[in-house]
């Protein structure tokens, strides 16, 4: 979406629109999915409502945008419409604009947002890690799978796509812990993509047997201004054959606003006080400039280019599971053992005389815990010899 109601989309939400040739029409809110359908006669548009919806809950800016474009669907009632661009309106009233996107991986450059980790789940990254996956028009795949750069072949048959086993580089990263595991999942995640689709910013792979592969989110790929070169001015140009990552400020912990294309050149404008990140002139960004590590920039007339100080960005703390409470062990409990005392009333027994026996065995009441008495006794003759 390029507009709604004169505004533009809220910041990293992508509000979408597909219409069907069975009369369906569906998209997203920018925060849930939705399908229904609709009734065309000549530039008359009828969106039908209500739409079946996800439930999902987003921030609250959102979540109002997505009411608010629900709203302009149901409002709809006549459309203009060129090669590629789509305005809503209702009468002479614009609701809501769109610019076609092409229905393609050639040529683009994503963000990966989750992918199948091979024990049928769908996961999202490490907090701290980045996978990237730039389809270039010479039908090669290459990007960043969290430590390594890889590399690959891909092939297109309209929505069918083949992408040949990676190579890659062979650096070992230990931080965060499990990221290695991660770059071996995603890439076999990656090389089991058959199918694909493209809505608006997000690209779904599925497999053969239509499981989730990978959910990419497409890279704002900028256009450099290219002002007059002159000797005072500081300049760069992007070596990076997979094109560079523009960021929000300097480092890899702040985010991905965009992306540069190998070969790009510009204006740098600050720099960091290490000089490891350039800023570049972007005026189409939010707050004009983009910084650029400076390993994938050739710099000119530096010399004087100021530091500009970035506040650094909310560091997200993960939540630590609660302690486990450990379950008591029960104490022992003693076995009772039988115990018997036996007694005469004599010890020396003559023939033919009696003698009385008397034995008591305790016993124990196990649910009262106290104990009680057995009492016997006999008398025996001596038997004559």
């Amino acid at each position: 979406m390029g507009a709604l109601d004169g505004d533009l989309p809220v910041p990293g939400s992508s509000v979408t629109l597909e219409f069907g040739g069975d009369g369906t029409v569906s998209g997203s809110d920018g925060c849930n999915n939705f399908n229904t359908s609709f009734v065309q006669d000549g530039y008359n548009l009828t969106v039908a409502q209500p739409a079946a919806m996800t439930m999902m809950a987003c921030s609250a800016a959102i979540m109002t945008q997505g009411a608010a474009f629900m709203d302009a669907l149901a409002q709809t009632s006549t459309f203009t419409a060129t090669e590629r661009q789509l305005i809503l309106m209702d009468g002479n009233q614009i609701l809501a604009t769109f610019v076609a996107v092409a229905q393609t991986t050639v040529d683009t450059s994503w963000d990966v947002i989750s992918y199948n980790n091979g024990r049928d789940a769908v996961v999202g990254l490490l907090l701290g890690t980045e996978i990237s996956a730039n389809f270039l028009a010479d039908g090669t795949v290459n990007g960043n799978a969290g430590c390594n750069d890889y590399f690959a072949t891909y092939a297109l048959d309209g929505n069918a796509v083949a992408i040949s086993q990676p190579g890659t580089t062979f650096r070992l990263c230990d931080t965060p812990a499990g990221v290695m595991e991660q770059e071996a999942e995603f890439l076999a995640a990656l090389t089991s993509s058959a199918t694909f689709s493209i809505r608006g910013d997000i690209l779904e792979s599925r497999t053969a047997g239509d499981q989730m592969a990978v959910v990419m989110k497409r890279k704002l790929l900028v256009d450099l201004p290219q002002p007059e070169r002159a000797p005072e001015i500081a300049w760069g140009r992007v070596a990076a054959p997979a094109g560079v990552n523009i960021r929000s400020g300097p480092g890899v912990n702040f985010p991905v606003i965009a992306a540069a294309r190998d070969g790009d050149e510009g204006e740098i404008v600050g720099r960091d006080a290490a000089s490891r990140w350039w800023a570049a002139a972007i005026p189409s960004l939010p707050d004009g400039i983009g910084w650029v590590s400076a390993d994938f920039v050739v710099a000119t007339n530096i010399a004087n280019v100021p530091v500009i100080e970035v506040a650094p960005p909310p560091v997200v703390q993960p939540t630590a599971p609660p302690p486990a409470t450990p379950t008591p062990v029960p104490a022992a409990t003693a076995t009772p053992s039988a115990q018997i005392s036996f007694s005469a009333d004599r010890t020396a027994i003559n023939q033919g005389e009696c003698v009385t026996l008397q034995w008591n065995v305790p016993e124990c009441l196990g649910r009262l815990g106290l104990p009680a008495a057995r009492t016997s006794s006999s008398s025996a003759r001596r038997p004559g010899q």
